[in-house]
Protein backbone atom coordinates (compact mmCIF):
# COMPACT_ATOMS: atom_id res chain seq x y z
CA UNK A 1 0.00 0.00 0.00
CA UNK A 2 3.01 2.22 1.05
CA UNK A 3 4.15 1.84 -3.06
CA UNK A 4 0.87 3.30 -4.05
CA UNK A 5 0.55 6.12 -1.60
CA UNK A 6 4.08 7.09 -2.94
CA UNK A 7 3.87 6.37 -6.37
CA UNK A 8 0.54 8.86 -5.98
CA UNK A 9 2.32 11.44 -4.18
CA UNK A 10 4.71 11.30 -6.60
CA UNK A 11 2.72 11.74 -9.72
CA UNK A 12 0.30 14.55 -7.62
CA UNK A 13 3.58 16.69 -7.26
CA UNK A 14 4.39 16.45 -10.85
CA UNK A 15 0.93 17.26 -12.15
CA UNK A 16 0.98 20.31 -9.42
CA UNK A 17 4.46 21.48 -10.06
CA UNK A 18 3.71 22.06 -13.78
CA UNK A 19 0.62 23.65 -12.92
CA UNK A 20 2.37 26.42 -10.58
CA UNK A 21 5.15 26.87 -13.69
CA UNK A 22 1.78 27.30 -16.38
CA UNK A 23 0.82 29.99 -14.03
CA UNK A 24 3.51 31.49 -12.88
CA UNK A 25 4.67 31.65 -17.02
CA UNK A 26 0.69 33.79 -17.52
CA UNK A 27 1.50 36.04 -14.59
CA UNK A 28 5.03 36.84 -15.86
CA UNK A 29 3.36 37.65 -19.06
CA UNK A 30 0.23 39.04 -17.67
CA UNK A 31 2.65 41.81 -15.30
CA UNK A 32 4.46 42.64 -18.72
CA UNK A 33 1.59 43.89 -20.32
CA UNK A 34 1.41 46.66 -17.78
CA UNK A 35 5.97 47.19 -17.87
CA UNK A 36 6.78 50.22 -20.43
CA UNK A 37 9.09 48.31 -22.60
CA UNK A 38 10.63 49.63 -25.98
CA UNK A 39 8.62 48.38 -28.86
CA UNK A 40 11.51 46.03 -30.24
CA UNK A 41 11.88 44.56 -26.92
CA UNK A 42 8.14 44.07 -26.82
CA UNK A 43 7.99 42.23 -30.49
CA UNK A 44 10.73 40.23 -29.62
CA UNK A 45 8.90 39.14 -26.26
CA UNK A 46 5.62 38.18 -27.91
CA UNK A 47 7.06 36.56 -30.58
CA UNK A 48 9.28 33.95 -28.05
CA UNK A 49 7.26 34.40 -24.88
CA UNK A 50 5.11 31.23 -26.77
CA UNK A 51 8.15 28.88 -27.27
CA UNK A 52 9.84 29.57 -24.47
CA UNK A 53 6.76 29.01 -22.35
CA UNK A 54 6.45 25.83 -23.87
CA UNK A 55 10.58 25.05 -23.92
CA UNK A 56 10.39 25.89 -19.63
CA UNK A 57 6.88 23.13 -19.39
CA UNK A 58 8.33 20.83 -21.43
CA UNK A 59 12.17 20.92 -19.33
CA UNK A 60 10.29 20.77 -16.18
CA UNK A 61 8.16 17.21 -17.00
CA UNK A 62 11.46 15.90 -18.25
CA UNK A 63 13.29 16.82 -14.95
CA UNK A 64 10.29 15.42 -13.03
CA UNK A 65 10.36 12.21 -15.34
CA UNK A 66 13.76 11.65 -14.44
CA UNK A 67 13.27 12.33 -10.67
CA UNK A 68 10.44 10.07 -10.82
CA UNK A 69 12.76 7.08 -12.69
CA UNK A 70 14.88 7.38 -10.12
CA UNK A 71 12.65 6.37 -7.21
CA UNK A 72 9.96 4.04 -8.93
CA UNK A 73 11.78 3.16 -12.43
CA UNK A 74 8.35 0.89 -12.99
CA UNK A 75 5.87 3.54 -12.03
CA UNK A 76 7.86 6.09 -14.63
CA UNK A 77 7.46 3.83 -17.53
CA UNK A 78 3.70 3.70 -16.44
CA UNK A 79 3.34 7.56 -16.20
CA UNK A 80 5.20 7.96 -19.60
CA UNK A 81 3.09 5.57 -21.58
CA UNK A 82 -0.33 7.41 -19.85
CA UNK A 83 1.16 10.27 -20.99
CA UNK A 84 2.05 9.11 -24.78
CA UNK A 85 -1.47 7.39 -24.47
CA UNK A 86 -3.31 10.47 -23.26
CA UNK A 87 -1.34 13.01 -26.42
CA UNK A 88 -2.46 10.26 -29.05
CA UNK A 89 -6.63 10.62 -27.94
CA UNK A 90 -6.11 14.57 -27.77
CA UNK A 91 -4.12 14.88 -30.18
CA UNK A 92 -6.70 17.65 -32.12
CA UNK A 93 -6.49 20.19 -29.34
CA UNK A 94 -2.84 19.30 -28.91
CA UNK A 95 -1.87 20.21 -32.51
CA UNK A 96 -4.41 23.47 -32.35
CA UNK A 97 -1.35 24.38 -28.89
CA UNK A 98 1.79 23.22 -30.85
CA UNK A 99 0.61 24.97 -33.96
CA UNK A 100 -0.85 28.38 -32.07
CA UNK A 101 2.64 28.21 -30.54
CA UNK A 102 4.39 28.18 -34.28
CA UNK A 103 2.14 30.86 -35.01
CA UNK A 104 2.42 33.25 -33.00
CA UNK A 105 5.87 32.86 -32.66
CA UNK A 106 6.08 33.79 -36.38
CA UNK A 107 3.68 36.50 -36.28
CA UNK A 108 1.82 35.79 -39.30
CA UNK A 109 -0.59 38.07 -38.63
CA UNK A 110 -1.64 40.55 -35.64
CA UNK A 111 -4.60 42.32 -34.14
CA UNK A 112 -6.68 44.38 -36.66
CA UNK A 113 -5.72 42.86 -39.30
CA UNK A 114 -7.81 41.42 -42.42
CA UNK A 115 -7.59 37.98 -43.00
CA UNK A 116 -9.33 35.18 -45.33
CA UNK A 117 -9.13 31.71 -44.15
CA UNK A 118 -11.47 29.19 -46.30
CA UNK A 119 -14.91 31.21 -46.18
CA UNK A 120 -14.23 32.78 -43.28
CA UNK A 121 -13.41 36.68 -44.08
CA UNK A 122 -12.84 39.87 -41.39
CA UNK A 123 -10.61 41.21 -38.72
CA UNK A 124 -8.77 39.91 -36.16
CA UNK A 125 -9.69 40.52 -32.58
CA UNK A 126 -7.92 38.25 -30.06
CA UNK A 127 -4.76 35.99 -31.05
CA UNK A 128 -5.20 32.74 -28.54
CA UNK A 129 -3.85 29.83 -27.16
CA UNK A 130 -5.55 27.69 -29.35
CA UNK A 131 -7.71 29.88 -31.56
CA UNK A 132 -7.89 32.94 -33.47
CA UNK A 133 -11.06 35.05 -33.14
CA UNK A 134 -12.26 37.12 -36.30
CA UNK A 135 -14.94 39.90 -36.30
CA UNK A 136 -16.62 38.82 -39.95
CA UNK A 137 -18.86 41.27 -41.66
CA UNK A 138 -21.93 40.81 -40.52
CA UNK A 139 -20.36 41.54 -37.29
CA UNK A 140 -20.26 37.76 -35.51
CA UNK A 141 -17.10 36.47 -34.34
CA UNK A 142 -15.82 33.31 -35.60
CA UNK A 143 -13.49 31.36 -33.95
CA UNK A 144 -10.67 29.73 -36.14
CA UNK A 145 -8.25 26.80 -34.63
CA UNK A 146 -4.81 26.98 -35.52
CA UNK A 147 -5.26 23.56 -36.87
CA UNK A 148 -7.64 24.55 -39.72
CA UNK A 149 -5.59 27.82 -40.50
CA UNK A 150 -2.24 25.66 -40.88
CA UNK A 151 -4.37 23.08 -43.39
CA UNK A 152 -5.65 26.23 -45.25
CA UNK A 153 -4.79 28.86 -46.91
CA UNK A 154 -4.69 32.54 -45.05
CA UNK A 155 -4.84 35.38 -47.20
CA UNK A 156 -3.61 39.08 -45.01
CA UNK A 157 -3.92 42.59 -45.13
CA UNK A 158 -1.71 43.44 -42.56
CA UNK A 159 -2.84 46.43 -40.20
CA UNK A 160 -0.45 49.49 -40.75
CA UNK A 161 1.85 51.17 -38.16
CA UNK A 162 -0.07 54.12 -36.36
CA UNK A 163 -3.05 53.14 -38.51
CA UNK A 164 -5.93 50.78 -37.72
CA UNK A 165 -8.46 49.02 -40.38
CA UNK A 166 -11.77 48.94 -40.25
CA UNK A 167 -14.15 47.73 -42.98
CA UNK A 168 -18.26 47.86 -43.60
CA UNK A 169 -20.32 47.99 -46.45
CA UNK A 170 -22.13 49.88 -48.33
CA UNK A 171 -24.92 49.71 -51.01
CA UNK A 172 -22.48 50.10 -54.46
CA UNK A 173 -23.58 53.18 -56.84
CA UNK A 174 -23.89 52.61 -60.16
CA UNK A 175 -21.06 52.30 -62.76
CA UNK A 176 -21.57 55.74 -63.74
CA UNK A 177 -21.06 57.24 -60.76
CA UNK A 178 -18.36 55.32 -59.17
CA UNK A 179 -15.85 57.61 -59.24
CA UNK A 180 -17.65 60.28 -57.97
CA UNK A 181 -18.61 58.15 -54.93
CA UNK A 182 -14.88 57.33 -54.75
CA UNK A 183 -14.11 60.52 -54.51
CA UNK A 184 -16.66 61.34 -51.75
CA UNK A 185 -15.22 58.70 -49.26
CA UNK A 186 -11.85 60.11 -50.00
CA UNK A 187 -12.71 63.63 -49.03
CA UNK A 188 -14.65 62.46 -46.03
CA UNK A 189 -12.09 60.11 -44.62
CA UNK A 190 -9.32 62.80 -45.12
CA UNK A 191 -11.68 65.61 -43.60
CA UNK A 192 -12.48 63.52 -40.26
CA UNK A 193 -10.31 64.00 -37.11
CA UNK A 194 -9.91 60.52 -36.73
CA UNK A 195 -8.83 59.15 -39.65
CA UNK A 196 -4.96 58.40 -40.96
CA UNK A 197 -4.14 61.01 -43.69
CA UNK A 198 -1.34 58.37 -45.15
CA UNK A 199 -3.47 55.86 -45.85
CA UNK A 200 -6.36 56.17 -48.29
CA UNK A 201 -9.84 54.03 -47.91
CA UNK A 202 -9.94 50.98 -50.45
CA UNK A 203 -12.73 49.61 -52.11
CA UNK A 204 -13.56 46.01 -53.02
CA UNK A 205 -16.73 44.59 -54.48
CA UNK A 206 -18.85 42.62 -51.49
CA UNK A 207 -21.71 41.23 -53.77
CA UNK A 208 -25.10 41.46 -53.62
CA UNK A 209 -24.86 45.08 -54.55
CA UNK A 210 -22.59 46.15 -51.98
CA UNK A 211 -19.29 47.94 -51.66
CA UNK A 212 -16.98 47.33 -48.97
CA UNK A 213 -14.98 50.18 -47.31
CA UNK A 214 -12.00 49.60 -45.81
CA UNK A 215 -10.53 53.30 -44.00
CA UNK A 216 -7.75 53.97 -41.61
CA UNK A 217 -8.62 55.17 -38.44
CA UNK A 218 -5.63 56.38 -35.69
CA UNK A 219 -7.05 54.18 -33.11
CA UNK A 220 -9.44 50.87 -33.03
CA UNK A 221 -12.08 53.55 -30.90
CA UNK A 222 -11.70 55.72 -33.59
CA UNK A 223 -12.74 53.09 -36.15
CA UNK A 224 -16.56 53.88 -35.59
CA UNK A 225 -16.19 57.49 -36.01
CA UNK A 226 -15.06 57.41 -39.23
CA UNK A 227 -17.15 55.05 -40.52
CA UNK A 228 -20.11 57.81 -39.48
CA UNK A 229 -18.26 60.55 -41.18
CA UNK A 230 -18.61 58.71 -44.25
CA UNK A 231 -22.27 56.92 -44.10
CA UNK A 232 -22.91 60.38 -43.11
CA UNK A 233 -21.27 61.99 -45.94
CA UNK A 234 -23.06 59.29 -48.49
CA UNK A 235 -26.15 59.95 -46.73
CA UNK A 236 -26.17 63.85 -47.79
CA UNK A 237 -24.82 63.09 -50.91
CA UNK A 238 -27.77 60.50 -51.83
CA UNK A 239 -30.67 62.67 -49.83
CA UNK A 240 -29.83 66.24 -49.40
CA UNK A 241 -33.20 67.23 -49.21
CA UNK A 242 -34.19 64.95 -46.63
CA UNK A 243 -30.44 65.22 -44.68
CA UNK A 244 -30.74 65.77 -40.77
CA UNK A 245 -29.04 68.60 -39.22
CA UNK A 246 -26.29 66.41 -38.13
CA UNK A 247 -25.45 65.44 -41.98
CA UNK A 248 -26.66 68.38 -43.65
CA UNK A 249 -23.85 70.36 -45.38
CA UNK A 250 -22.20 67.48 -46.38
CA UNK A 251 -18.64 66.28 -44.91
CA UNK A 252 -17.71 69.26 -43.36
CA UNK A 253 -20.62 68.61 -40.93
CA UNK A 254 -20.11 65.29 -40.76
CA UNK A 255 -17.01 65.96 -39.30
CA UNK A 256 -18.29 68.62 -36.60
CA UNK A 257 -20.60 66.26 -36.04
CA UNK A 258 -18.27 63.44 -34.15
CA UNK A 259 -16.53 63.61 -31.00
CA UNK A 260 -13.68 61.50 -29.58
CA UNK A 261 -14.47 58.92 -27.28
CA UNK A 262 -13.95 59.38 -23.81
CA UNK A 263 -10.83 58.93 -22.35
CA UNK A 264 -9.81 56.16 -20.65
CA UNK A 265 -7.47 57.65 -18.64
Amino acid sequence: MSYFIQCAYDFGGLVLGALAVIAGLKGIGSMLRYVWLPDPVREGIERGGPVLGVVAVLAYLAFGFLVIFEREEHFAWVILGLTLLFVAFAWSPVYDLISGVAFRASRVCCIGDQIRVGDVEGQVVRVGTRVLVVRTRSGDEAVLYYGKIVRDALRRTQSLTGAHVHSFSVHAPTADHLADFRRLVTHATLRCPWSSVLHPPRFEPAGEGQLEISVYALHRDYAPLVESAVRNAIAAKRAPGQASPSVRGGTAAARTSVEPPPSTS
